[in-house]
Order: C-alpha cells, then sequence, then structure tokens
C-alpha cells in the first residue's frame, strides 16, 4: 500500500504527538513535517491528501497567517486544525473563524488525533459543520459564552453532556448554566442537543451520509436514538432533509432558537 502523505504544521511537540499517534495506528501515512515558511510548498505536492496543524499563538509566533495564506493558495485542499481550550488558543479560533478559514477543527487532549486525521482523509470535507455553525452565531452571542459554544459545537461528533463541557472549561455547571441564563440563551443541554443534530444534518446533506453511517460516526448508541434528537428539534430525517432546505435551514432554525 502506497502511503497517503499528509502535511504537517506546528510544534516539535505537536509534530512528535501526531508522528507517535500515527505510526501506532499504522495508518500508512508518510508524515511531512513542515515549518510555517515550507508548509505552501510543501501542500502543493500534487500527493499531499491533508494538512494537519497545529492552531497557537506563542511568543508573538502564530501559524494563523500560515494557514490563511494556504488555504487562499490551495482551497480544496482539505485542512485539520487541533485547538487546545486555553485563552490564548481560543482567542486564535475566533480569529481563524471570523477570517474565513475553513478546516475541521479537533480538541486538543481530547479527540483521537489519529482517528481524526484517518477520517479527514477517508471525507475529504473541507468544511465541517462545527466551523459553519460558529461562523453564523459567533458575532451574536456574548463573548462570555463564546467559549461554551466552541467547545459545544467542536465537540459534538461525540456526546458531550453539560457536565462534560463545563468539566473542559473549568467551570461548575450552576457557573455555565448562569452565564447562558445572563445572556438570555437557552440552557447547555439544549445547545449542546442542537449542536449534535446540526452535526448530523451535516453529513446527511454534505457528505450523503446514510443513517447507519450518521449512527456510528457520532456514536449515537442506535437510529432510533437518531432520530429521536432529530424529531425533538423538528429537524426533518434524510428523506426529506433536502425539500426542506438542508443543513442550512437547520442551521437558521437553530439560531432562532437561541434568541426567541
Amino acid at each position: 500500500m502506497v502511503p497517503i502523505a499528509v502535511a504537517a504544521l506546528g510544534g516539535s511537540q505537536f509534530q512528535a504527538q501526531l508522528a507517535n499517534a500515527l505510526a501506532a495506528s499504522r495508518a500508512g501515512v508518510d508524515l511531512r513535517r513542515c515549518g510555517r515558511a515550507s508548509i505552501a510548498a510543501s501542500a502543493a505536492s500534487s500527493d499531499v491528501a491533508l494538512v494537519v496543524a497545529e492552531l497557537y499563538h506563542a511568543l508573538g509566533n502564530s501559524t494563523l497567517p500560515a494557514l490563511l495564506a494556504l488555504k487562499q493558495r490551495h482551497e480544496s485542499l482539505p485542512l485539520l486544525v487541533s485547538v487546545s481550550l486555553v485563552a490564548e488558543d481560543m482567542r486564535s479560533l475566533v480569529r481563524a473563524i471570523t477570517a474565513g478559514l475553513e478546516a475541521t477543527w479537533i480538541l486538543r487532549d481530547v479527540d483521537d488525533l489519529a482517528r481524526a486525521v484517518v477520517r479527514a482523509i477517508r471525507e475529504r470535507a473541507d468544511l465541517g459543520a462545527a466551523a459553519s455553525l460558529l461562523q453564523t452565531i459567533w458575532p451574536a452571542i456574548s463573548p462570555e459564552v463564546r467559549p461554551f459554544f466552541a467547545v459545544a459545537a467542536v465537540g459534538a461528533s461525540r456526546p458531550i453532556t453539560t457536565l462534560d463541557a463545563a468539566r473542559t472549561l473549568g467551570l461548575a455547571v450552576r457557573t455555565l448554566e448562569g452565564q447562558l441564563k445572563r445572556a438570555q440563551l437557552p440552557p447547555p443541554h439544549r445547545v449542546l442537543g442542537w449542536c449534535r443534530a446540526l452535526h448530523a444534518t451535516w453529513l446527511f446533506d454534505r457528505l450523503g451520509r446514510k443513517p447507519k453511517q450518521v449512527v456510528n460516526e457520532l456514536s449515537f448508541p442506535s437510529i432510533s436514538a437518531l432520530y429521536n434528537l432529530l424529531n425533538h428539534f423538528t429537524v426533518p430525517r434524510p428523506g426529506a432533509l433536502l425539500a426542506e432546505g438542508g443543513f442550512e435551514e437547520t442551521l437558521r432554525r437553530f439560531a432562532s432558537d437561541l434568541y426567541r
């Protein structure tokens, strides 16, 4: 089997972690480590299937300008970006989203990095539900609750509870609930449910997934559980989804629910 070429941009620790994870997964990946100055040239190689990057801003050095320039030159090349939940990285995430950086986002030290790389190669998707969701709602939500919405959007590819989200943010559940209440937004569990429904809708609408595939990719216990979630938020099932506006209409309903 010919290895799949993946270009990696990030610090030495991130690149070593990525290399070790991919080696352990036996994914058959040819990992090409790059710096900010060399990532564009490496990505231009015809056999590179994916760019994996670390989003960071430390000591005045940021990967964001290199990533934005890369996507301008290679718009269709899939980009998977690892981001942590520390304050500076969250600010970099906001800058990336508002600048229109199209990427699949994963949470560092939470998501399985190697599995995310293999999935991204298989899907060849250059824009995920999380990025589209955050781009839509970010200007309208207060800075206090933005970290929670980032966790909800990026983490919705797996089951996540209010307690999980609060712990990830280093908050008590009551504190998180209070933040959303002050912002006159729905409670955390409703936002988390909506984000799961939006991820499912994205897979149906944009990637043409079948119900069983969505169940497996989003870790639902059954197709019934998936449909129960969609019914709860009055999201159409796959057969009627396109006729009722697809992902964009579902996203509009979510935004309306936030401020009804």
